[in-house]
């Protein structure tokens, strides 16, 4: 798993997080394996923030710290919030080109993560 696939997976476990809990809402009764899979499902979620938090290390030169703190942001808005393509785009402030380019260069493991890939 590369590094973009592992931040785009917060998405699919936020999905399955609603799913378990409408279950556990609307199923009548708290199921003790429902309620160890959401748990888990949360301290997966939990651990994607903390390792996007880390993201950036700082004793970098200046542009490869540049550059990092894109990827970050790129992943926070597409990864962790969902956004299209276009509105990260609008909110970093660049065009579309270069979220494609920085999509690109995560997925090729060229991203600042590849160093410290959580798989």
């Amino acid at each position: 798993m590369n590094t973009l696939q592992y931040y785009e997976q917060y998405r699919t476990l936020c999905g399955q997080a609603a799913l378990l809990q409408g279950q556990l809402q609307f199923g009548g009764g708290a199921d003790e394996a429902l309620l160890l899979r959401l748990e888990s499902i949360e301290r997966e979620k939990r651990e994607i923030e903390d390792s996007l938090t880390r993201y950036v290390p700082y004793p970098l030169a200046a542009r490869p710290y540049y550059r990092a703190l894109e990827e970050q942001e790129f992943l926070f808005y597409r990864c962790i919030k969902g956004l299209t393509m276009k509105q990260t785009a609008q909110l970093m402030c660049v065009s579309r080109d270069t979220v494609y380019r920085i999509r690109r260069r995560i997925a090729k493991g060229e991203g600042r993560c590849a160093s410290t890939d959580p798989s």
